[in-house]
């Protein structure tokens, strides 16, 4: 019918902005190949399979101890685990660590967002090529991950975490890091 037509052809913006004021990328309606290949991955990835999703906003960089300490002050919420570890002087624009699905639910909540599906991450970080890394083939390096390097909760912050879009050359098809 006629209405159904014209609200299918309503474009979607390219990014818009939550209420934490964060950017979201679009990821783009369609389908995609989900899973592993046989013989690569876990169990659990197979078999590889066609997904049809709806497009979808997704943040653009990972949550930061700064706006995380922001959402906690509002809402009274607890603290992550290795959140003494935290030196707010070069932390901020990190992402932050040890937090659980309750933690993340009741951040996108009081965001006014909502956690992605299984299905909705993975295609935003792989793309529709079937590629492996949100960059593509190659193995993870130091120019596209934070990636190779033992990790010692102890030491989250310290040592072994970049600040969120630290990785232009890893970022997926979408621009989400």
């Amino acid at each position: 019918d006629r209405q159904n037509e014209q609200e299918s052809q309503v474009t979607l913006s390219q990014t818009r902005t939550g209420k934490d004021g964060v950017l979201m990328v679009l990821v783009s309606a369609g389908e995609f190949t989900m899973g592993s290949q046989e013989g690569e991955g876990d169990k659990d990835e197979h078999p590889q399979h066609i997904v049809d999703l709806d497009a979808f906003y997704i943040d653009q960089y990972e949550v930061t101890v700064e706006r995380y300490q922001r959402f906690m002050k509002k809402k009274s919420h607890r603290q992550p685990k290795y959140w003494d570890q935290v030196d707010y002087r070069g932390d901020a624009q990190k992402p932050v660590v040890g937090i659980d699905w309750n933690d993340a639910q009741a951040y996108c909540k009081w965001a006014g967002k909502r956690l992605p599906t299984e299905e909705e991450w993975e295609k935003a970080a792989r793309g529709t090529d079937k590629r492996t890394y949100p960059w593509g083939e190659p193995e993870p390096n130091s120019s596209t991950a934070n990636s190779g390097k033992a990790y010692e909760p102890e030491k989250a912050y310290a040592e072994k975490i970049k600040a969120v879009g630290s990785y232009e050359r890893g970022k997926s098809p979408y621009g989400a890091y």
